[in-house]
């Protein structure tokens, strides 16, 4: 993945990200999920392994197939296990989660690209500000730097230190509503830690997000009954356009 990074910003922007899609390449300083925080990151995110079809680097695509294969196999069998866990059959959540891999969905992977922290830098600048993500469910790897903090009830931060060959599952607020509340979508960042600073190196982090369908309703947390009902594309849209406007202000 690292290649793909390394490449010149004119071929990244072969595949920008599409709002139609929901995948492609975002480039720096073009989305910021915090407040008042400077991000540095870019992303590049893939439903299939259509958006990477790049000659130059014949070993982007079959990586992309393979990990999108196992994150498939993997959301399936945690699906299952989290519907029995809520009392429902065991397709609960698949059912609602029938078009992954589809133009009807937006569960995609994720590949994060930090760059290497600039000598000066902006203070309070993060990889990414405090937020909690809207998917169904989260999985992250991390690399053995780190950074990954997860707030707890009492509104501490705690550090998710990188534990060799594990994957950090976090619920999102559509399984928050889905489950009846039973799971919380907890609110998280991504710092700049002391050893970052001092090891002044590029890193690769990926997130694999399971989304429902598009035409699912999506209960919005803290809602009224007097609010307009969303469908999951719907709510995705607004997010990320939030995202992304938040960025221009800054």
């Amino acid at each position: 993945m690292a290649a793909f990074f390394n490449t010149e910003l004119e071929k990244k922007n072969r595949c920008p990200f599409d709002m139609d899609t929901f995948e492609g390449y975002i480039a720096m300083d073009t989305e910021n999920y915090g407040s008042g925080t400077h991000e540095l990151h870019e992303g590049l995110v893939l439903k299939t392994d259509g958006v990477v079809d790049e000659p130059e680097i014949p070993s982007l695509k079959p990586a992309v197939t393979a990990s999108l294969k196992s994150y498939r196999a993997l959301s399936n069998t945690i699906m299952t296990a989290l519907s029995l866990s809520l009392g429902k059959d065991p397709d609960y959540l698949a059912s609602l989660h029938k078009d992954r891999g589809t133009a009807n969905s937006s569960t995609s992977m994720r590949v994060n690209y930090y760059p290497p922290v600039p000598s000066t830098v902006a203070e309070g600048t993060t990889r990414f500000g405090a937020h909690r993500d809207y998917s169904t469910l989260s999985f992250i790897v991390q690399d053995n730097t780190g950074g990954l903090q997860v707030q707890d009830t009492e509104g501490s931060w705690l550090d998710v230190n990188p534990i060799p060959g594990t994957i950090i599952l976090l619920a999102g607020e559509f399984f928050v509503s889905y489950s009846g509340d039973k799971f919380i979508a907890p609110l998280h960042r991504v710092i700049i830690s002391a050893e970052e600073l001092q090891r002044s190196v590029p890193r690769i982090t990926t997130n694999y997000f399971v989304h429902a369908d598009h035409q699912v309703p999506f209960k919005l947390l803290d809602s009224s009954s007097t609010e307009k009902s969303m469908t999951v594309k719907e709510y995705l849209s607004s997010r990320i356009m939030q995202a992304l406007n938040k960025s221009t202000k800054e």
